[in-house]
């Protein structure tokens, strides 16, 4: 109680226990646990995408939805655990700016947002996935090629869209797995 800031309540024992004191503790434990998650993440540099696309410590859908193989590729892409050059090229101390794309050789950092939205290598792929995904929401909104990147990010691997969200993560799925069997064939 005291990490709570609650040890007035157990010095003084003039507390009633039941639901309502059950109840609070649970909200002030969740709240304290999620500060110290937030802590934690902000210290890490890796997580800079996942700090972005997560702000409650939640169970995330996908993680029931998907296979695990599925959930596997989406925990890695967002956590910064990935075989992209951006966590590669960290493991040898590389500078960011040299950790770029061997698939394009564009001169750009292969990162989660060149993967998922600017490696040209990936462009039919690319289409073939936002047109899927028009199809899916059926004018819901408008076209997301002309979205900030942001929002772009957030909408296929973050929060994603509050209808069709299960469908549209699927259609992502297909996408990230066809873009790492291109990569794979350039990268050995």
């Amino acid at each position: 109680m005291k990490n709570l800031n609650l040890e007035h309540l157990w010095q003084s024992e003039k507390i009633e226990l039941g639901s309502n004191f059950s109840n609070l503790m649970k909200k002030l434990i969740a709240r304290k646990e999620e500060s110290e998650w937030r802590e934690q993440i902000e210290k890490k540099p890796k997580l800079r995408l996942y700090k972005k696309l997560k702000s409650k410590l939640i169970l995330e859908e996908y993680v029931l939805e998907l296979d695990r193989e599925q959930r596997r590729h989406l925990t890695m892409l967002r956590g910064g655990t990935n075989k992209l050059r951006i966590e590669t090229g960290r493991w040898s101390n590389e500078s960011e700016c040299a950790r770029v794309c061997n698939v394009c050789l564009c001169c750009e950092t292969e990162d989660e947002r060149h993967f998922l939205l600017r490696c040209p290598r990936y462009v039919k792929e690319r289409i073939e996935m936002f047109e899927k995904i028009r199809n899916e929401v059926e004018g819901e909104l408008e076209y997301i090629e002309n979205m900030n990147e942001e929002w772009q990010l957030q909408f296929l691997i973050g929060v994603g869209w509050k209808r069709k969200r299960k469908e549209i993560r699927k259609i992502v799925m297909e996408y990230i797995k066809k873009a790492y069997e291109i990569r794979n064939k350039y990268i050995k």
